[in-house]
Parts: C-alpha cells; structure tokens; sequence
C-alpha cells in the first residue's frame, strides 16, 4: 500500500532503507530509556543509603558505648 502512497520514494530510496532508519532509531531509544532507568535507579539506591546513615550512626554509636562500659 505505501508502493502507492508514496511511489517516488520507494523507487530512490528504496523501502529497506527507509524502514531501517526507523528500526534503528527505535534502537536507539530503547537503549536510552534503559540507560536512563539504571541511572534513576542508582539515584534512588544511593537516596535510600543516605536516608539510613544516620540510623546507622546511631546505632554504631550505641554499640561502641555499650562496648567501652564492658570493658
């Protein structure tokens, strides 16, 4: 149906051509998408790290004190 359509584009530059200009371009997109959800995942991993620190601190603090009064 696109033979009809679009007669002179078929014949100069032929249909593969075009149709791999499309596949390529949805590649493309597929790979930045993916790369864009890794970066927005270690982005939240790191915020999460961040939120516990100061639990952790914390709760090595407590340990540390509760070790020195052992001893």
């Amino acid at each position: 149906m696109a033979v009809f359509l679009y007669p002179k584009t078929k014949r100069k530059y032929g249909g593969n051509q075009i149709m791999g200009f499309f596949t390529s371009a949805v590649s493309t997109l597929q790979t930045l998408v993916v790369a864009l959800g890794a970066g927005l995942a270690v982005w939240g991993v790191i915020n999460l790290l961040e939120g516990y620190a100061p639990i952790i601190r914390a709760r090595m603090g407590r340990m540390h004190k509760e070790a020195s009064t052992e001893c």
